[in-house]
């Protein structure tokens, strides 16, 4: 369970770190 749920933040993360280099 924990490590789904640190998966999940840091697929996240991923995203708005691609959206910001994007912008």
């Amino acid at each position: 369970m924990g490590w789904a749920l640190t998966s999940f933040v840091f697929v996240i993360f991923s995203i708005c770190l691609s959206l910001s280099w994007l912008m």
